[in-house]
């Protein structure tokens, strides 16, 4: 940022390597990446000394998958990372209204995240099972301002870690030029931040039905969607 006295700096070195095998109705593919980040936070002309991740981050994935005429199904799991935004690390405060006011922080940590995942599909149908598992990922927190209680201040945290389960089954067909399909998401997560929970399921149903005009064009007659959060 021009005339400022923070200076955020990364540097960020990756390779990797993919492997991938087929038999018969099976194949296997295996990959493993492995990233290296230097980063400094530096204000007034200081370096402030706070715990970060080691530099070093190895994320393997590992997939196996089954094909036939009618079904496919694949199993596999991942690790990534995400990491923070810059905008996010700059711990500056900045007006967004009168009533609302926004602060990053720089002390942020790497998003990690670990997937297994189940998804085919079986005719007519598809399905989608997964299991997340998530440490310190980015949250926005609303808290008062210090200075004035009528002012809201965002601020962006860490939360350790949780976990959260997916499912979704899908159904579609074409009848001519007449498409319909229709989708059920179930989503579980299992959050906690202060000694409050966050575990509300969400359930989504949608309807979608489509009509072909030709030459590329499609009409959209009916969207229908409904989510249930308890």
């Amino acid at each position: 940022v021009a005339n400022s006295n923070i200076k955020n700096k990364q540097t960020l070195l990756a390779s990797f390597l993919d492997l991938r095998i087929k038999w018969k109705k099976m194949s296997l593919y295996a990959g493993l990446r492995y990233e290296y980040e230097m980063s400094s936070y530096i204000q007034n002309g200081i370096k402030p000394t706070f715990q970060k991740s080691s530099p070093h981050f190895v994320s393997p994935t590992l997939s196996l998958s089954y094909f036939e005429k009618d079904f496919q199904m694949t199993l596999s799991y991942r690790r990534n990372i995400n990491r923070p935004a810059y905008s996010s690390l700059n711990n500056f405060v900045i007006i967004e209204n009168q009533y609302i006011y926004q602060q990053g922080n720089p002390f942020l940590l790497n998003q990690t995240k670990d997937v297994v995942q189940l998804i085919g599909t079986y005719k007519k149908f598809s399905f989608n099972l997964s299991c997340n598992y998530i440490q310190n990922t980015t949250a926005t927190v609303l808290t008062k301002h210090e200075s004035n209680e009528n002012v809201v201040l965002k601020r962006v945290i860490n939360i350790p870690n949780y976990s959260m389960f997916f499912f979704g089954l899908n159904w579609k067909d074409s009848f001519g030029p007449y498409s319909p399909s229709i989708g059920l998401n179930c989503t579980k997560q299992f959050v906690e931040y202060h000694g409050h929970s966050y575990n509300r399921p969400m359930i989504r149903l949608t309807s979608e039905h489509y009509i072909d005009l030709g030459r590329g064009w499609r009409l959209l007659t009916i969207l229908l969607g409904v989510t249930i959060s308890s």
